[in-house]
């Protein structure tokens, strides 16, 4: 609970050319990394047992990327705001793949399932795969990114690209429930969502149906805030479908470091 680790994790990747689009040869369809999105906040006295089973999970499961959105204290960002209301049934809850599972209204639900879940999921192939690439400038804090996206099935549905960075151990003191003790200090949140590149909604992807073998490059240059912590900090990229905003299914999800990353 509240301490330092740093799981890297990369989605499996089709072998494609460096030129948009690039003739791609899939065998079979890649493995899928899960999303994983976190609701909390350092006022919610139930959130630390959330970050408890999170953790179990990521010792347990290592093909699973976290983003957790801050709401109503220090760490909350204006985006991650807009997806707490979207998409958040409370504090701790957590979201997979955004997928809405035995046909809830809502994509996020309690810790109790977060593991039946994040198997379920886990257990399943991608139709895409997504391969990054990326140097970080460290006297002028600038970031570049290629993403490159391989469809192993033809798609027709509008898909959207998010780009988000998070940052691990920040320290803010957090309340807790059910102890002699109110409140963890220090306490260093992990995967804490910085900023969203490319806003709350992400951006298009496609504007006519995917073709499968023929993938698609997209580039990105931004600077990185300068209150992140580069040596702490990652990328992570992922692809929803634009079936509601917020809270269409993703597909397919990758991280890389800004520290170090190629």
């Amino acid at each position: 609970m509240c301490r330092m680790a740093m799981v890297v994790l990369l989605a499996a990747v089709c072998l494609c050319g460096l030129l948009s689009p690039a003739a791609c040869t899939p065998q079979e369809l890649p493995g899928r990394t899960v999303l994983f999105e976190m609701f909390t906040g350092t006022w919610c006295g139930w959130c630390p047992y959330g970050e408890e089973v999170r953790e179990e999970l990521a010792r347990k499961y290592k093909d699973f990327i976290t983003v957790t959105y801050h709401y109503n204290d220090k760490m909350e960002i204006a985006e991650g705001k807009q997806i707490n209301k979207l998409i958040s049934t409370g504090w701790p809850s957590a979201a997979i793949d955004r997928k809405r599972f035995d046909g809830g209204r809502s994509p996020a639900f309690s810790r109790d399932s977060w593991e039946q879940r994040l198997v379920e999921e886990r257990g399943t192939k991608s139709p895409i795969s997504i391969e990054l690439e990326g140097a970080y400038d460290s006297a002028t804090r600038k970031m570049t990114l290629s993403v490159i996206f391989c469809p192993y099935e033809d798609f027709y549905a509008e898909l959207r690209v998010n780009v988000v960075v998070v940052e691990d151990s920040l320290d803010y003191t957090q309340k807790i429930d059910d102890k002699p003790y109110k409140e963890i200090s220090p306490c260093y949140h992990m995967n804490v969502a910085r900023e969203m590149i490319t806003g709350v909604f992400g951006e298009p992807l496609n504007d006519k149906p995917l073709k499968k073998q023929v993938c698609l490059k997209k580039d990105y240059t931004f600077t990185l805030d300068k209150n992140i912590n580069p040596e702490h900090s990652r990328i992570v990229v992922f692809i929803h479908e634009n079936e509601a905003k917020g809270s269409g299914t993703v597909h397919q999800a990758a991280m890389i470091p800004v520290v170090g990353s190629k």
